[in-house]
């Protein structure tokens, strides 16, 4: 075997051949756009500039003819007894490797060559990769799930070894939960993770449902979570919650586009009830009565949509939480 293939427990760096570089698997997948030829390619005229100031890692991993070499300590393989060869798995520095050996063309490329086992080896995989731009949300989680099924760790112990926070690893492996078509849109930023999120406990079906919101409009994720109550609610199953909740977000953009331009009118009608206030109420009182008012008098769409209103508005503290003022009680 090269003398490469030698253990190295300090800093010295080898000029291990290209060609004997063989990229391992990063969970990454098909249509990832951290590796594009442009940030390659500047990467690599830096490093033709200045050199290769921090060198790529790998380990050496025993080759030969059959599926699972081994080396009975002579250089041949226990298996097929034929004699052995080498080869280096990069454990860290994928995208300096990919600019040299597509731009560069350099013969050998400085490498700490490390011995690690395979635990080792996808720790400091996920150390590289996450929290940059080449691993896309749900190829984080199948990297978490990697060291949950396959190693058996736990949450936090994946956390640790991925040099991320608890939180991170719970909230992506919830990712999995996601129907295929979803998966998809999240890998490819046409889905917000924390609406993508917000869908991980809906039944399949619903998931589907949901996407055809998103398809057709594109609602905060305050609306969303509020679409998400009433699509599991028995309510409202008789009647095209999506279509009404895709017109919904639709009318409210154009509202706020309206009323940007100067142009906004009050939609208001006289088929619904009068709204009941007077001076000791706040602007959260009126609200809620009225809310109360149109869901008894059957109006459910308007209640919802008084409802959506008066969520939003407590939640960024744009009106006087109700439940404190002694003038109204919303239990009584």
């Amino acid at each position: 075997m090269s003398d490469l293939a030698v253990s190295n427990v300090g800093n010295v760096v080898y000029e291990v051949p290209a060609h004997l570089i063989v990229v391992g698997n990063n969970q990454r997948l098909e249509g990832n756009t951290g590796f594009t030829d442009q940030s390659l390619k500047a990467l690599a005229d830096s490093i033709g500039e200045d050199g290769l100031t921090n060198p790529i890692t790998v380990t050496a991993v025993p080759t030969c003819a059959c599926d699972e070499p081994e080396d009975d300590g002579g250089g041949r393989c226990v298996n097929c007894q034929t004699e052995m060869g080498i080869s280096y798995l990069l454990i860290a520095g994928e995208r300096r490797y990919r600019a040299i050996t597509k731009f560069l063309n350099w013969a050998t490329i400085p490498a700490f060559v490390r011995e690690m086992d395979h635990v080792q080896q996808r720790s400091v995989m996920a150390h590289e990769n996450i929290g940059r731009v080449d691993l896309n949300p749900i190829e984080e989680a199948l990297v978490f799930e990697e060291f949950t099924t396959v190693h058996k760790l736990t949450t936090a112990e994946t956390a640790a070894r991925c040099g991320t926070t608890l939180a991170n690893v719970v909230s992506r492996l919830r990712l999995l939960k996601l129907i295929p078509e979803a998966r998809e849109m999240v890998a490819r930023n046409q889905l917000p993770v924390t609406h993508a999120d917000a869908m991980t406990d809906l039944r399949e079906d619903m998931q589907r449902e949901a996407l055809k919101l998103l398809g057709r409009a594109n609602p905060t994720f305050v609306q969303f979570k509020q679409y998400l109550v009433q699509l599991q609610s028995e309510q409202f199953q008789q009647i095209d919650l999506t279509s009404m909740w895709a017109d919904l977000v639709q009318q409210g953009a154009e509202q706020q586009a309206a009323m940007r331009g100067g142009s906004a009118e009050l939609v208001t009608s006289e088929a619904l009830p009068p709204v009941r206030a007077d001076r000791k109420d706040t602007a959260g009182d009126i609200m809620v009565r009225y809310m109360w008012d149109l869901a008894e008098a059957g109006h459910q769409d308007a209640a919802a949509a008084v409802g959506n209103l008066m969520q939003v508005m407590l939640q960024f503290r744009k009106v006087k939480n109700f439940r404190e003022n002694p003038q109204f009680n919303p239990n009584s």
